[in-house]
């Protein structure tokens, strides 16, 4: 009786939502932390070089490179542009507040009605605690300015834009109404001319709010009809820039149709694969503890949900596949870690939005079904989602190990030592030292050995610098797994161990 007492407060929803957050701590605090150690990444001294006014890159940019007009205009908050080294280690931290705060934005605009904030905040840290566990590249999703500025940025934003939109259809007063028609506008006009992959989720996005609203037979709502307006010009300015056709032509094994067309449902179906498992693992943890309970209260109140499950679904695999094929038809390679940063995070908000969708669909039967849970699966659930961040290979693993090992700080001491042996190199051109070990968590790229004038990296780096040229002595040495960092770190400390026993 008592055991069962126990077993009854461990897995009461209030006690589990306080585990949960307690978890999304646990995962945020590694990234955080390994923030005082993050340098500019070799490419980012390009945009700090780069001194043209601000309309002038715009258009520059528009005319030779891409249409991404409002990336370009964030580019010009690079802290290295008023030598500011510092603000590389504050940033992350301020994107992972604001990617914090718009993920519970969102999750409370949707639950409000039905939870508290402290269960708001569990299911929030626990999209964050997935998105983490497994981005495919946190360096360059929170560490790396060019790749945050033209990724991360645009992907809260469209957080945000859902939840402006979520308050438009609900609001009746004319004024608020207009206020957030303003906001979702401005939003729908910076995302679209960030990158191509949210340029597509923002018109597949207002687009199936169109048709939605037009097949529950509420005929045509005119804010989403203007905001689709708003989507298609933004989108034709964005993509008949001159640039983009510059910069396709460079593309060697881009505009493969037959190619992207494949090789696009090929990877689609590796990547849902390959992120399947936590994702499954934290659906039947979800379903079990808001999800099935929320579709009861929906139901028992005998509330609509506007949503044509169908369309959702169509519009959920289509995006997956459609933005992978985008970059594989332009580039004819691989979405880069930055690209599928963005497909990863839409592609589990939205598996949750249609889980959720499901069990309401299906609550009758659930019912039916639920008195056969045992608590055996109660207990299994919880375990496996708390039993996750500590597998190797995982992002939370690796920023922790990053930290404990001392790869993040030795990468900090040395590029600091870099940057003053420049300072105080009088030559015209300086060789400095390689680095001895990369933290895979932050670092995306640096300079190469040797002079090398076709590397833009080195090129870029020597002007920031104002040198002829800089490069490294040697080549730097490859990421370790961290199997092998956990391995040499042991050595290490039993070196010491022992040592210090013999002295």
């Amino acid at each position: 009786m008592e055991t069962e007492n126990i077993k009854t407060k461990i897995f009461k929803k209030g006690n589990i939502a306080y585990i949960i957050i307690v978890l999304g701590i646990f995962t945020l605090f590694p990234f955080i932390y390994i923030s005082q150690y993050n340098h500019p990444s070799a490419d980012d001294f390009g945009l700090a070089v780069r001194q043209a006014d601000l309309l002038q890159s715009v258009v520059k940019t528009y005319n030779n490179w891409s249409g991404r007009y409002f990336a370009t205009i964030m580019s010009k908050i690079n802290p290295l542009r008023y030598d500011s080294f510092r603000m590389f280690k504050i940033s992350p931290i301020i994107l992972i507040c604001l990617f914090g705060i718009a993920i519970s934005s969102f999750i409370h605009h949707l639950f409000r009605r039905y939870y508290t904030l402290k269960h708001i905040f569990a299911i929030s840290f626990l999209l964050i605690f997935l998105f983490f566990l497994q981005m495919p590249s946190t360096s360059e999703g929170f560490f790396w300015f060019s790749g945050y500025i033209t990724y991360l940025v645009p992907s809260i934003l469209t957080i945000f834009l859902m939840v402006a939109l979520i308050s438009t259809t609900s609001i009746k007063s004319n004024f608020p109404k207009l206020v957030l028609t303003i906001i979702s506008s401005i939003l729908c006009i910076v995302i679209i001319g960030s990158n191509e992959i949210s340029l597509l989720l923002v018109n597949m996005i207002i687009l199936f709010l169109n048709i939605n609203y037009k097949l529950i037979g509420k005929g045509y709502n005119k804010v989403l009809l203007f905001l689709l307006l708003i989507c298609v010009i933004s989108t034709i300015i964005e993509i008949i820039a001159p640039g983009n056709f510059i910069r396709l032509a460079k593309q060697e094994y881009g505009n493969n149709l037959k190619w992207a067309l494949l090789g696009s449902l090929f990877l689609t179906l590796t990547s849902i694969i390959k992120w399947s498992i936590p994702v499954i693992i934290i659906s039947i943890f979800y379903s079990i503890y808001w999800g099935i309970p929320l579709a009861k209260k929906i139901t028992s109140e005998g509330i609509t949900i506007d949503i044509d499950f169908r369309l959702s679904i169509i519009f959920y695999i289509a995006f997956v596949y459609l933005s992978i094929f985008t970059h594989v038809w332009v580039t004819g390679y691989n979405p880069a870690g930055r690209v599928s940063n963005v497909i990863y995070l839409f592609f589990i908000i939205g598996w949750f939005i249609n889980l959720q969708l499901f069990l309401n669909k299906q609550i009758k039967v659930l019912k039916n079904q639920q008195a056969k849970i045992s608590n055996f699966l109660l207990i299994c659930s919880i375990l496996l989602v708390l039993l996750l961040p500590f597998n190797l290979s995982y992002n939370i693993s690796t920023a922790y190990i990053d930290l404990i090992s001392g790869k993040a700080k030795s990468y900090n001491n040395e590029l600091n030592f870099r940057y003053q042996l420049i300072m105080s190199c009088d030559a015209d051109s300086c060789v400095v030292p390689a680095l001895s070990e990369i933290p895979k968590s932050i670092f995306f790229s640096d300079i190469k050995e040797e002079h090398q004038e076709k590397n833009n990296n080195n090129v870029w780096y020597s002007r920031y610098f104002e040198k002829s040229y800089i490069y490294l002595d040697s080549e730097n040495p490859d990421i370790k797994s961290n199997q092998e960092t956990l391995k040499d770190f042991g050595k290490m400390k039993r070196k010491e161990w022992f040592d210090s026993q013999k002295n």
